[in-house]
């Protein structure tokens, strides 16, 4: 598992950005039709109480930290909202209850959905005779990762507005000079992790790697 991390603070588990194994006959074809923005995203919690479920009124413990999070595009595109993967919640009774730092939705596909885990397709060039994971049709798979404040590139999509604008605004605060980084937690034996090049990003668990810094970049 990569674990996204920064210097703010803020822990989930992510499947691998890039997997590589021995080639397997194709799955599906290697195309998309989705935006572009249906993407992960990082953004800076701004709610102060949670808002929803057993725990509606509680301190939210993931205010102000740094959030992995995924776009639901509805049908309706002023339902347009965000999950937040992996994300501090709390457990135990009203009464007494306990911070843990992760959640049942922490991983991709999210739980809820039903879905197949995310297939592996056949790489050409430098991933030839090796599957690897690529953008198709299918949710989860544009493994693109900018912050919230990169929605505001795409000003004709009503779709990406109301996205921007959803929670009540709560997802629209600056990144500031955060750093952001993948941390390798831990990794199936045959897999692998890459850049476009082919270069592995890790060498060992507990390696960390830096994907970006404050509210411009893309991953």
């Amino acid at each position: 598992m990569v674990n996204p991390i920064s210097k703010l603070g803020f822990g989930l588990s992510l499947t691998l950005l890039t997997v590589l194994a021995p080639v397997q006959p194709t799955f599906a074809e290697t195309t998309s039709v989705r935006p572009d923005y249906e993407r992960y995203y990082i953004g800076l919690d701004g709610r102060e109480f949670v808002t929803y479920g057993t725990y509606t009124g509680l301190a939210n413990p993931n205010y102000n930290r740094l959030t992995f999070l995924f776009p639901h595009l509805e049908e309706d595109p002023t339902n347009n909202h965000f999950h937040g993967i992996g994300t501090y919640s709390y457990t135990g009774s009203l009464d007494n209850p306990t911070v843990i730092p992760t959640d049942t939705n922490n991983r991709i596909p999210e739980y809820w959905t039903g879905l197949s885990p995310i297939k592996l397709l056949p790489g050409t060039g430098v991933f030839a005779n090796q599957l690897i994971s690529q953008k198709t049709d299918e949710e989860y798979t544009n493994w693109t990762i900018s912050p919230v404040q990169s929605l505001l590139n795409y000003p004709n999509e009503l779709p990406a507005e109301y996205l921007y604008n959803s929670s009540e605004g709560d997802w629209q605060r600056s990144l500031g000079e955060a750093e952001i980084a993948l941390e390798l937690v831990s990794i199936t034996p045959g897999l692998g992790i890459a850049d476009s090049m082919g270069v592995d990003l890790f060498n060992s668990v507990g390696d960390r790697y830096v994907i970006g810094r404050g509210d411009n970049f893309s991953f």
